[in-house]
């Protein structure tokens, strides 16, 4: 569905059948760890393509040097990229710039903390390290992340593709104002 882009609205039933056929076809030519790599660089996560500029962004470090807790936010923001950044909250009557910022951040919590169990489920954290990573939630996640950076005037999600579709041509969006 992300690599025909239509992600956003619900699939008619020949483009599931397609997007059937095209796993196939995936499946056939690539290895397992080359999947996991393009599936793991494809989402949009709020300041750019994937885990890695993901990570540097969030937390200014490669993906590999992430703690549990940051890991877990990070997958936490495929489903909503925008959550924490969004200029209203989920309740339209918060108005307060600090208070709307609280509350997606309190809406963001539960899935990092969800993904974190699922991580412990899976074997990935023993008990002790997912007791540490839930306490690093509550304690340290939302003053670990990096306020965003500002660029161009814009960090939409419209900036992002121009930058990845020129970003081959020696040209910065950032700084060379385009």
């Amino acid at each position: 569905k992300h690599l025909r882009g239509g992600t956003g609205r619900r699939s008619t039933t020949s483009e599931k059948i397609r997007d059937a056929v095209t796993a196939l076809r995936i499946e056939r030519e690539l290895g397992k760890g080359q999947i996991l790599l393009r599936y793991v660089n494809m989402p949009y996560l709020g300041r750019g393509y994937g885990i890695e500029v993901g990570s540097r962004e969030y937390f200014g470090k490669s993906a590999s040097e992430l703690l549990p807790h940051q890991v877990a936010f990070i997958v936490a923001l495929i489903p909503n990229p925008s959550r924490i950044e969004r200029t209203f909250a989920s309740d339209r009557s918060i108005k307060d710039p600090q208070k709307i910022r609280d509350a997606n951040w309190d809406e963001m919590m539960p899935n990092v903390r969800r993904v974190l169990r699922r991580m412990y489920e899976e074997g990935f954290l023993t008990q002790e390290g997912y007791d540490s990573a839930r306490e690093a939630v509550t304690r340290n996640l939302r003053k670990e992340v990096i306020p965003r950076r500002e660029r161009c005037g814009s960090n939409s999600y419209y900036v992002e593709y121009v930058r990845r579709h020129i970003g081959d041509f020696g040209f910065s969006v950032d700084s060379d104002g385009l």
